[in-house]
């Protein structure tokens, strides 16, 4: 490797840096030097859930879930009957995961020795694929109970349940696990065909962090993949599922039974007008982030005036998302906010939350809340650099995006009070609201 094949990346701020350089095989590689205890390393795969429709084909729902899981497994007749790459990371003292999401696979691991040893167990894990009949159907009933798990807690379906209501058939509300019977249709045919369209060199970025160098890590990099041929890069794939997309909620109320204590609530909101590109929806999801934190925080209002009647139970929460899938059309774009929490008056939870946004908008955002969340976001980012884990999944998470982490700070710096307003103007609208609640069982008719 030569200095010219480095791509530095700083932030003054924080005084942190890392390197990035695209290697022969296609692959995407991140080096955060740092002197730390731990070395962490994460490879993320351009797949997901949302990705079914990729091919001339549809692929069935769940395919990316269960390629992760088996992922980790080898042929024991090449490994002196070692079935697991799991063995290789218990050997180096790794811990080791995976996870599935709308729009990638990562693998990753931390240790505090013999890292190139998990690296080469890492990287091998992900270049080759081992699947038997019997195999799946093993994992096979394995995942259809993490699906029957998650199907039975109350909250995993309130929040299904809401995004069913805001998208109707679009991906985005399927499970990222699939469902039984479409996993009933992956087979170890389906399996090989998403590993060949999806786990190419080129899809992959492999992001370490820890007491390494580039040159070290490129080293070992070359050392696993070097019988990988170079090639070109190539657009993967792509298809368009015949699917509705309207700005407004496909349901306004969605109400299930449950075994609960105590009714749970999700108030969904359809986020409408999403831009286009990566960077654009970035801004959008920052830009998001600060008007929810500005209006829903613990420390607000809001929140604050919804426990002390009793309205709610402690820990109300909020999330959002703002994103798409470079390999769906822009169209499908998606984006929503939803807070989720209990409470004996899911209704009246909701009233109050439409009267609070109708104040909102009569009276404008408070801008010491606005600058505060600005703030709070900004303490959030600083403090996404304190472990290597954490270094290197944020950097590894932007450059999946196409983007760089340390942009965050100016991009934060440049949101505006103005910017809030109008993306709350179009966004709380009672035709973009959805409210899903699961009942105690015993309150069914």
């Amino acid at each position: 490797m030569t200095d010219t094949d480095l791509k530095p990346y700083t932030c003054e701020r924080l005084e942190e840096g890392y390197t990035e350089t695209r290697l022969p095989c296609g692959l995407r590689l991140l080096v955060c030097p740092k002197d730390r205890a731990t070395y962490h390393a994460a490879v993320s795969v351009g797949y997901g859930s949302l990705d079914r429709f990729a091919g001339e084909k549809a692929l069935p729902m769940g395919t990316a879930h269960f390629l992760e899981h088996k992922m980790f497994e080898r042929n024991p007749a090449r490994f002196h009957g070692s079935d697991s790459y799991d063995d290789d990371f218990a050997a180096c003292g790794a811990e080791s995961n995976a996870y599935t999401s709308h729009d990638r696979t990562v693998y990753y691991f931390s240790c505090t020795d013999r890292f190139p040893d998990a690296l080469t167990a890492l990287l091998s894990m992900v270049s080759e694929l081992y699947v038997t009949a019997e195999s799946v159907a093993r994992e096979r009933d394995i995942i259809a109970e993490e699906i029957r798990m998650n199907a039975d807690d109350p909250w995993e379906r309130c929040c299904a349940d809401a995004r069913t209501a805001l998208f109707g058939r679009h991906p985005v509300r399927e499970e990222i696990c699939g469902s039984e019977s479409s996993l009933r249709l992956i087979t170890p045919a389906v399996l090989r065909e998403a590993f060949e369209i999806f786990y190419r060199p080129d899809n992959m970025i492999l992001t370490v962090c820890g007491r390494v160098t580039p040159e070290e890590v490129e080293a070992i990099v070359r050392g696993v993949m070097e019988k990988l041929p170079a090639m070109e890069r190539e657009d993967l794939p792509t298809a368009s599922p015949r699917i509705r997309v309207k700005p407004e909620v496909f349901s306004a109320r969605v109400t299930t039974h449950r075994p609960v204590p105590k009714p749970i609530f999700c108030i969904g909101i359809k986020c409408p007008d999403l831009p286009v590109g990566r960077e654009a929806l970035w801004r959008r999801d920052l830009t998001v982030s600060v008007l929810c934190e500005t209006l829903f925080s613990h420390a607000g209002d809001f929140y604050s005036d919804l426990f002390e009647r009793g309205l709610i139970s402690p820990g109300m929460s909020y999330g959002y998302l703002v994103g798409d899938s470079p390999r769906l059309p822009a169209r499908l774009a998606y984006g929503y906010f939803d807070l989720s929490g209990e409470s004996d008056c899911p209704e009246t939870v909701f009233e109050e939350f439409c009267s609070f946004v109708e104040d909102v908008r009569k009276n404008g955002i408070p801008e010491e809340d606005f600058y505060r969340a600005k703030r709070i976001l900004y303490a959030e980012f600083v403090a996404s650099f304190d472990t290597t884990e954490d270094i290197a999944s944020l950097l590894g998470s932007y450059a999946a995006d196409g983007l760089c982490a340390y942009d965050l700070p100016d991009a934060l710096d440049s949101i505006t009070p103005q910017d809030a307003w109008e993306l709350f103007d179009k966004t709380f609208r009672h035709s973009q609201y959805t409210l899903s609640v699961v009942l105690p069982a015993e309150t069914a008719d």
